[in-house]
This record gives C-alpha cells, sequence and structure tokens, in this order.
C-alpha cells in the first residue's frame, strides 16, 4: 500500500493475452488476415487448398502417388527402422573398420596400428604408402 491509501500494482500481476491466440482469433472470427510473412493484411481466411479444382485434384492425385511424407507417417509401435546407419548399426559398422584397418597394419608389419598410422600420414595415404611416393619423392 501507498502512503495515501492507493493500491500498489507489480508488473507480474498485470496478465496480458498471447498475441500469436489472439491474431489466429481475429483471423477465425472476420475471415480476414491480419498479415504475415506470406499473406497480406485483410486477405480472406480460406481452408482446404486453392479455389481451383483442376489444381486441387492434380495434386490429390499426386499425394496418392507418392503417399505422405516422412514426418507425416504414424508411427508403428515396435516396427523396425529401415535406415542402415541406426545407433547400433554405426557401432558394428566402425568396429569392423576399425579391425580392417589393425589388420592392414599387421599385413604391413608394423607392430601397432599406431606406428602404421604414423607411418602413413607421413606419406599422405596408405595409396601413396603403398606406391613408395611421398617424403620427397
Amino acid at each position: 500500500m501507498k502512503a495515501n491509501g492507493d493500491v500498489a500494482y507489480e508488473v507480474t500481476d498485470l496478465l496480458l493475452p498471447d498475441p500469436i491466440t489472439e491474431l489466429n482469433r481475429y483471423a477465425k472470427e472476420t475471415g480476414k488476415n491480419t498479415g504475415s510473412l506470406n499473406k497480406r493484411p485483410g486477405s480472406k481466411v480460406q481452408k482446404g487448398g486453392s479455389k481451383d479444382k483442376a489444381l486441387n485434384f492434380v495434386r490429390s492425385k499426386i499425394r496418392k502417388e507418392t503417399g505422405k511424407p516422412e514426418g507425416q507417417r504414424k508411427k508403428v509401435k515396435g516396427a523396425k527402422s529401415n535406415e542402415k546407419n541406426t545407433g547400433l548399426q554405426k557401432k558394428i559398422d566402425k568396429l569392423k573398420s576399425k579391425r580392417a584397418y589393425a589388420d592392414r597394419a599387421k599385413k604391413a608389419g608394423f607392430k601397432s596400428t599406431q606406428d602404421y598410422t604414423n607411418t602413413v600420414a607421413r606419406y599422405g595415404s596408405e595409396s601413396n604408402y603403398k606406391k613408395g611416393k611421398g617424403l620427397g619423392t
């Protein structure tokens, strides 16, 4: 309370309406857009695509042929993913490539893969090392 009896309000006491819902409500009630990136202010609000029947027909034909986009498909509970590189598959592929690299190092006659890596780095690549190119040649 203030000295003369007036009540002091804090900023948190005032509740302002959410501007997004207010804009949407205006468009629904009046049938006119308030203006956005792609729509002019005052243009008509319409649902269900274009007014051009031929365009709607072609769009629906294309949609039936191609099906729903990836983001709009419903998930099936318990279904496996078709993607090759899921988490487990990535780990398996990484382990296989690591073992193949270790086998190449052993075949080249190195005691450790780190020695092989250092030598290959000096040559620039494995193909240069195998050809004998690099190191100033």
